[in-house]
């Protein structure tokens, strides 16, 4: 028997609907990437009131919303067509409950009478009302639907929604199953997901949300200057240049100080880490007596959930303002190491 083949993109191609929805299953849910920050986002209105505004940008206005099994996935525009509607959308909401705040859910739902019996085929922006409670939850999002934001109503409301009762979950899509989206640190998903990959052009990091936080997995290109918030240490005119670089939660760090005429180095001085430890790291340290021209080596120790390393001589122990050598202009402090963040 010969088999039923059918392509997309070529004219005259009988590709069904629902074909097409189900070459839309490689997307997640959320909006398409490039998208305005105002795209579907759920706003307070200029004089807020007892409606809320659904905005539009100028970037196509799509957001993908996932059907139920085997119906495949919708991709909604919002680009002044009949059916979603013509830029901003005004949403009204019910007033509050007498005596119990309650949480409603603005959601993007799309109606296929092929699978849902509605009568309808068209996309609109909804109101799923919760239950009134002394804890109210957030509904559940309908079948067809994506939740662009929820509303918190205070009891007996009758006013107002205000920025304050908006919290925005829109999503950001990628590929299903994989796909790196590419953003800034300023343009980061609005509503990640588990599991779901980045790449910052303007740090050069790849970083994975792990269901709480961002986590760094990588770095491209020079390693990171930060400025140390060192202890008993005074820069003054001297030089000190310190950088890392991190991948998850392992970092490397390097830490070099020449002193300059008004630098001076206190008892028992520490140098600042560029994140918080875990456990109780030692790093190499190494000093020069610059009017000699001699070096020693040491070491510099963290505490535990520490943001110091504080340093250590071979002869004397603790390092002071005497020890291991008076200190004075062009003299040198480095330091290097790997350790655990704590976070």
């Amino acid at each position: 028997m010969a088999q039923a083949l059918t392509i997309r993109g070529l004219q005259g191609a009988p590709l069904s609907a629902r074909d097409d929805r189900l070459i839309n299953d490689i997307l997640t849910e959320g909006l398409m990437p490039g998208a305005d920050a105002d795209e579907f986002k759920v706003q307070q209105q200029a004089s807020p009131n007892m409606t809320v505004r659904v905005g539009s940008g100028t970037a196509g206005d799509r957001y993908v919303v996932p059907g139920e099994a085997g119906q495949g996935t919708f991709i909604v525009h919002n680009r002044n067509d009949p059916y979603v509607g013509s830029g901003n959308s005004d949403v009204p909401i019910a007033n509050g409950h007498a005596s119990n705040p309650r949480i409603d859910g603005i959601d993007l739902r799309v109606y296929d009478d092929e699978f849902d019996s509605s009568g309808f085929s068209k996309a609109e922006v909804v109101v799923t009302q919760g239950t009134p409670a002394a804890s109210p939850v957030a509904p559940a999002v309908p079948d067809g639907a994506a939740r662009l934001a929820t509303i918190l109503v205070p009891a007996a409301e009758s006013s107002s929604i205000g920025t304050g009762d908006i919290t925005d979950t829109r999503r950001q899509s990628v590929v299903n199953g994989g796909g790196v989206l590419v953003v800034t640190s300023a343009t980061r998903p609005l509503s990640p997901f588990e599991g779901m990959q980045i790449f910052e052009t303007d740090t050069n990091r790849s970083l994975i949300y792990d269901g709480t936080e961002w986590v760094i997995t990588g770095q491209i290109g020079a390693w990171t200057l930060y400025t140390p918030a060192d202890s008993n240490i005074t820069v003054g005119n001297g030089i000190r240049v310190a950088a890392y670089h991190r991948q998850g939660r392992s970092v490397q760090f390097r830490y070099q100080f020449q002193t300059g005429s008004t630098s001076s180095i206190g008892s028992n001085p520490g140098i600042g880490l560029p994140f918080t430890t875990s456990g109780r790291p030692v790093f190499a340290a190494a000093y020069e007596d610059g009017s000699a021209n001699a070096w020693l080596g040491g070491f510099a120790r963290a505490g535990t959930a520490a943001n110091i390393a504080f340093l250590y001589n071979p002869t004397t122990g603790i390092v002071t303002a005497t020890s291991p050598f008076i200190w004075s202009s062009s003299d040198w402090i480095l330091v290097t190491g790997t350790y655990e963040a704590a976070a």
